[in-house]
């Protein structure tokens, strides 16, 4: 990477009674039904989870009843159950934008969500159509930004990772949230870093069927190309040096998945960003 960007930095029952036939199998031994086991006792807060019965119109798991008792001491199961009983978006695709931020501030500011894993449940919970996921995923980044952009890199890459969200509803998401300054803050290296495929020089990496070196690059490329040429030169140029410095090796010797002609993509993106003809310039 050191001699790619080398060329390119001269730019500045409820139970019931026994049936009749029961009844007679048990006169007939001259015994007694057996006495019912006493139930085996459980943690309070997991016999106050599992105790309570569905409530009418609750959607049968009782959640929507019973999460808020849980704001203080489960603050996550809370959030889920609030999430998917008051939705923020309907059945005709209509988006609260209100209800929305109120969610993403106890998430974000409140600490909810604890760790970037616990939105693959959230965005469940939340339950967006695949063809509307842009709506909500745009202002989640843009509140992500600007205030926890730290953990968005990471929250990016567990909803792709966790199949919540689509690679191409990300891409058109990144756009839009950071159309007004230019920039992710740093956020997408960390994403395009965790999920780059898994191979011998990237044992961190994603593996999944259809996960390959060309659907990642389509998506760098993608992002980037939103952001300004010289936040996305600089952020592409972090991103290469940290594949390259956790491989252990240049890119070009890591053979999986790196090869000449993906290196040319790489050098024509980032001349393209630099507003270099060719890396020679």
């Amino acid at each position: 990477m050191a001699s790619v960007k080398a060329g390119i930095a001269k730019r500045p029952a409820p139970s019931g009674s026994p049936g009749p036939a029961a009844k007679a199998r048990i006169a007939k031994a001259g015994g007694s039904p057996a006495l019912a086991k006493p139930p085996i006792s459980k943690a309070p807060g997991q016999a106050a989870r599992t105790a309570s019965p569905p409530a009418e119109g609750d959607g049968g798991d009782g959640r929507s009843e019973t999460w808020q008792a849980f704001a203080d001491s489960d603050p996550l199961y809370a959030m889920v159950g609030e999430v998917s009983t008051h939705k923020v978006m309907d059945a005709n695709f209509n988006l609260d934008e209100e209800l929305l931020m109120k969610y993403l501030d106890k998430l974000f500011i409140q600490k909810a969500a604890k760790k970037p894993k616990d939105w693959v449940e959230i965005w469940a919970a939340l339950d967006i159509p695949v063809t509307h996921q842009v709506p909500v995923l745009e202002p989640l980044l843009r509140f992500g930004l600007e205030h926890d952009p730290e953990s968005l890199g990471k929250i990016a890459a567990e909803l792709l990772i966790g199949h919540r969200v689509k690679s191409k509803s990300l891409q058109e998401a990144v756009v839009g949230a950071c159309k007004g300054e230019g920039t992710d803050k740093g956020f997408l290296r960390e994403t395009f870093f965790l999920i780059f495929p898994k191979g011998p020089q990237s044992e961190w990496g994603w593996s999944r069927v259809g996960w390959s070196w060309q659907e990642w690059w389509k998506l760098v490329e993608g992002c980037y190309t939103g952001l300004d040429s010289d936040k996305a030169f600089d952020e592409l140029s972090f991103l290469l040096d940290k594949l390259e410095a956790e491989g252990g090796k240049p890119l070009i010797e890591q053979t999986q998945p790196w090869n000449e002609l993906r290196m040319k993509k790489v050098k024509t993106l980032l001349c393209k960003f630099g507003g270099l003809q060719d890396e020679n310039d």
